[in-house]
């Protein structure tokens, strides 16, 4: 589950008392390291791949949006593209993105979204996760009081991956707590998402649970702390345990000492951020993220143990607003 959270109470603010519109545009670039690149892209690919993948690179990435909004509603665009260029050895990973919103507000405190986007994603270091796709998705957002608010969101996607092709449609839930204007605040996120791939031993469902400290303070700088818990559990059942010479007996039933298990992954993340202004539209950006994968599948698919994995990234860098 790598889909990004929506986040509509700015926007709910804007809706029915204000009026907004023109682009804005960033610019950023700098340094990225991540240990374990395999279970850090995606922990589906992790136990398909042994060992540790450690990645360097430089990230340089645009972005260019433009919004119009008044008490009605309005519309939303967004662009962004970047590259990430691998060294020692490592191959690039590109990234491309762009969508469309209607926004529609519905009363001073609702608001719906609904819109249509398409990102490609390339990595040359991991390749059986690059994809192109192509999606649709509707969030009803509530400004509560006090700056709090709550989206609920329903999303759909096609993913054309190099091997297979996969569908994933989810239910997401993003609450704000109460927080004055400017000063730190606690969120809460939880998503649902059904994945049915053309390859049978990628389907199944997950879930999701994020909790966040957004907005504090750490001397100059702002910073935002979260805790996610990923699972999914797969549809087809494996076998597991080690086989005895032919196999399945007649009927098909396992021997002993084998079963038909359901694979369950789980994946545990804290991340850190931090940004600090350098002068006017130019700000310093650091980030930290450490996690544990695990499954009840390991690399070899006859192995009962299962496999956990750790892995960790940092990046470094500057944005220019503009």
């Amino acid at each position: 589950m790598t889909q990004g959270w929506l986040s509509l109470p700015a926007l709910l603010a804007v809706s029915g008392i204000a009026s907004a519109e023109g682009w804005v545009g960033t610019f950023q670039s700098g340094l990225t390291y991540t240990d374990n690149l395999e279970v850090a892209a995606d922990s589906s690919t992790a136990t398909d791949t042994p060992g540790s993948l450690t990645r360097g690179g430089v990230k340089t990435g645009i972005s260019l949006n433009r919004q119009v909004l008044d008490g009605t509603g309005g519309y939303v665009l967004e662009s962004s593209a970047s590259l990430n260029k691998g060294w020692a050895g490592r191959k690039d990973i590109r990234q491309a993105r762009l969508a469309a919103y209607r926004l529609a507000a519905l009363n001073q405190d609702w608001l719906l979204r609904a819109g249509v986007q398409g990102d490609a994603y390339t990595n040359g270091d991991v390749p059986t996760e690059s994809y192109q796709g192509v999606g649709a998705e509707a969030t009803l957002g509530y400004m509560g009081k006090t700056n709090s608010g709550t989206d609920i969101a329903l999303t759909f996607k096609q993913e054309r991956h190099p091997a297979y092709r996969m569908g994933r449609s989810a239910m997401k839930l993003a609450h704000y707590f109460p927080h004055r204007k400017g000063q730190a605040y606690w969120s809460l996120r939880g998503t649902y998402q059904q994945d049915a791939a053309t390859d049978d031993s990628l389907d199944g469902a997950g879930n999701a649970l994020g909790i966040g400290y957004e907005q504090w303070s750490l001397g100059a700088f702002k910073g935002t702390a979260e805790v996610e818990w990923q699972q999914k559990q797969y549809d087809q059942r494996q076998t597991r345990g080690t086989p005895p010479p032919g196999m399945f007996p007649p009927g098909g039933v396992p021997p002993a000492g084998m079963t038909l298990a359901q694979r369950e992954d789980t994946t545990a993340r804290a991340t850190i951020s931090l940004s600090k202004p350098l002068k006017k539209n130019l700000n310093v950006h650091l980030s930290s993220s450490i996690g544990q994968y695990a499954s009840t599948s390991g690399v070899n698919p006859m192995d009962t143990a299962g496999t956990k994995e750790r892995f960790n990234s940092f990046s470094a860098g500057l944005r220019w607003d503009f």
